[in-house]
């Protein structure tokens, strides 16, 4: 199970490094527009067989890999910590990492999903905000890595969706917005820089 995510991770990362140039934006799920769409210009040819420009371990889970000029921001599982980390798009670097102890037991019915994250981040106002499977949402300066802000959601709102957080949060007109329990249609929106609840919707 863990070897599984784990590769998919690493190829995740070396994938970005081929195919995104520096001029493309991709800062959260789907990229910036959440069209799944990419702008940048098709090579004129292709190579027959790619290869890899450099490949790096960052742990497991699904979230997807974002990029911002020539950083890649990645957010994954290494042992009992949920962790945010910053590369460089040409090498692949380590530039900063942060994390935070996060233990997870998985529902019964949902090993093969492995413990998280699920939630790919998002890059916007020079921050990068992540969502834990158990649904602790970080700001995180996204120059340094340091937190500006932390929501313990699983301990303010209870216990997460019985498979764990997937979500992926948005930012809208200086708001962080995320979705946090499915079962109860739980919204939750902060404002950026304070991290105070704007508005909360239940049922």
């Amino acid at each position: 199970m863990n070897r599984r995510l784990f590769g998919f991770s690493v190829a995740a990362i070396a994938l970005v490094a081929v195919a995104m140039p520096a001029a493309e934006q991709w800062t959260g799920w789907r990229g910036a527009a959440r069209t799944a769409v990419s702008t940048a210009a098709v090579p004129a040819t292709l190579a027959a067989k790619a290869t890899d420009v450099w490949a790096v371990p960052v742990g497991i889970g699904h979230a997807s890999p974002i990029v911002d000029g020539q950083r890649v921001y990645v957010f994954a599982r290494k042992g009992e910590q949920e962790v945010a980390q910053a590369l460089d798009l040409g090498t692949g670097k380590t530039l900063w990492t942060a994390g935070y102890d996060q233990p997870y037991t998985m529902n019964s019915a949902a090993t093969s999903h492995g413990q998280g994250p699920k939630s790919t981040p998002l890059l916007a106002g020079g921050r990068l905000y992540t969502l834990g499977i158990s649904g602790v949402l970080s700001a995180f300066d996204a120059a340094t890595g340091k937190v500006a802000w932390r929501h313990a959601f699983d301990k303010e709102f209870g216990p997460p969706p019985d498979f764990g957080t997937a979500t992926s949060p948005l930012f809208d007109n200086g708001l962080v917005i995320a979705r946090r329990r499915h079962q109860r249609r739980r919204v939750a929106r902060l404002r950026r820089r304070d991290r105070r609840h704007e508005v909360e919707l239940d049922g």
